[in-house]
């Protein structure tokens, strides 16, 4: 009777987990619509800490989303670095429409980067090698691959890059107009005074 006891309970455990293991987990949202976006400006530490430290002037771990600080080479750009988050409880298609960053004056401060342009960018910084081929890797695996992302239900986690000459004039205002599955759109305003 023992016997059956413990392995009907090993059973019953064995089943509990098996279920619990193979349920997907859907995050949850606020949004009615089933997706939850931001987009927030990401600090140097932040930045340092995801991607690393290295320009390029010194070592093989290039961080692509630092602009070039100048140790070897005057510094030509200045970088205002975005995190777009996007949590979603559905299948989703995000669509960027509108972006611009904005000086003091109202004049265009920087452009965004496609995912080419800052590869291009960072290319040009610096001489091939593995830094080089590490920095391009984390391009393709963190940079908005294109201003339409459809994904499926869960997080993703992508990188932006508004990129203007040294020194940008601030505070600039950033605006990220956007919209998720054809819907109504959703505008980030964010206002930038300190850059990396």
């Amino acid at each position: 009777m023992h016997r059956f006891a413990v392995s009907f309970l090993f059973v019953a455990l064995s089943a509990l987990a098996l279920a619990l293991s193979s349920c997907s987990t859907i995050p949850k949202v606020t949004d009615p619509s089933g997706v939850d976006v931001s987009v927030t400006q990401m600090t140097p530490g932040e930045i340092s800490a995801s991607y690393g430290f290295d320009t390029g002037d010194t070592g093989d771990n290039i961080n692509p989303y630092l602009a070039r600080t100048g140790y070897l080479t005057r510094q030509t750009l200045d970088f205002i670095v975005l995190q777009l988050k996007i949590t979603a409880a559905v299948p989703a298609k995000v669509y960027l429409y509108r972006w611009s960053a904005r000086g003091p004056s109202g004049n265009e401060v920087a452009a965004l980067y496609s995912r080419d342009a800052l590869r291009t960018q960072i290319d040009a910084w610096n001489q091939p090698g593995r830094g080089l081929q590490q920095a391009n890797d984390t391009i393709r695996r963190s940079y908005l691959p294109s201003t339409t992302i459809e994904i499926g239900p869960g997080r993703r986690t992508y990188v932006l890059v508004f990129a203007g000459k040294h020194p940008m004039p601030l505070p600039a205002t950033v605006v990220v107009d956007l919209s998720v599955n054809s819907g109504k759109g959703r505008s980030f305003l964010l206002t930038v005074n300190k850059i990396q």
